[in-house]
């Protein structure tokens, strides 16, 4: 991706594009897997000080991006108040990890949070019945406290995906699915 495609891509995401903020996109764009603090020192010859690398993956984190997006999965990177989350959603099962698939199982949520695995597929389809009892009973949730979400999924719906550059989840990576009726939805 030249400058002019980093420029509209940092635009896109409400970026000023900045002489350290187009080169520091350039290297992650190059990398075919995530690239810390320290290697973007080295990519970068030492052209900027470390604070500077800091400051702009700081407010590149910041923002909500799409790594990829097809009719069949969507992952990204979100940065929150108070988490960081690299994420994965398909409607594909060929998508499933192989625990998963040798368990038979047809849905597969999990959480890894420093580094320890919490799996929490079995129980969610009652999660569900129950909050929308509470729905139902008047218990729900109001506009107000629903529009966060609300707007984060708008966000990553509209996001033009990046690419496999910076922090993105494991899964990404799987080779994307034909759509079914062959149609190319990729963005």
């Amino acid at each position: 991706m030249g400058n002019i495609g980093i420029e509209n891509l940092l635009n896109g995401k409400g970026v000023k594009p900045t002489s350290n903020r187009i080169l520091v996109m350039r290297e992650l764009n190059k990398a075919s897997h995530p690239v810390s603090l320290a290697d973007l020192e080295v990519l970068l010859g030492f052209s900027m000080d470390k604070a500077s690398i800091f400051r702009v993956l700081e407010l590149f984190s910041e923002k909500n991006i799409v790594h990829v997006m097809s009719f069949d999965r969507v992952a990204g990177y979100l940065e929150l108040e108070k988490a960081r989350v690299r994420y994965f959603l398909s409607i594909n099962a060929a998508c499933l990890p192989a625990n998963a698939v040798q368990g038979e199982k047809r849905t597969y949520r999990t959480l890894n949070i420093d580094g320890e695995e919490f799996e929490f597929s079995a129980g969610f389809t009652e999660l569900h019945t129950e909050s929308y009892k509470q729905i139902l009973a008047g218990n729900g949730f109001r506009i107000s406290e629903a529009r966060p979400c609300i707007e984060t999924v708008a966000q990553i719906r509209h996001a033009e995906p990046i690419g496999l550059v910076g922090d993105y989840h494991p899964l990404a990576k799987l080779p994307l699915s034909p759509h079914p009726f062959g149609w190319d939805e990729r963005r």
